[in-house]
């Protein structure tokens, strides 16, 4: 099924453009929502470390769900632009081809229309920056745990 904007002219870009850079302004709350949140519940408000080894494995898989629904809910953000400009028929197909693009891996098994292929590379390259985000979050709460525990001489 074509899309509404199938027959756009080469100088419509910019309505492309202004659509991703919607999408990632979008996305990036989203992720620091997912921070946040997920930083505020693994961590409280006073973001102490737990005290023991498990206490902290439970924290940190506490901010990696946060952190992946926050990927599933930017995944989606992709996919609704996708349905409203008609590149796909419908929200299962839109929602798994943004889930391949978003994560850049890149099947190639289902392909964007023409004049909205750029859109898949953007979102490929929005998601490595969140990603990015994402693993630097995780760096961040390592980071504190292992010094903090080594400032408190705990070894094991």
């Amino acid at each position: 099924m074509p899309g509404r904007f199938d027959m756009l002219p080469r100088k419509h870009m910019l309505l492309l453009i202004t659509a991703c850079v919607a999408a990632l302004l979008l996305n990036l709350l989203l992720q620091l929502a997912a921070i946040a949140v997920g930083v505020r519940t693994a961590f409280g408000a006073e973001r102490q470390p737990a005290a023991s080894l498990s206490g902290q494995v439970a924290r940190l898989g506490i901010l990696v769900t946060f952190l992946f629904f926050g990927h599933l809910l930017q995944i989606a953000v992709w996919a609704v632009l996708f349905r409203i400009v008609g590149a796909f028929g419908d929200f299962s197909t839109s929602f798994y081809h943004s889930t391949v693009n978003y994560s850049t891996l890149g099947y190639g098994d289902i392909v964007m229309a023409e004049p909205w292929r750029l859109a898949g590379a953007l979102e490929a390259s929005v998601g490595v920056m969140m990603f990015g985000v994402s693993t630097a979050t995780l760096f961040a709460a390592v980071s504190r745990m292992f010094a903090t525990r080594f400032s408190r001489g705990e070894n094991q």
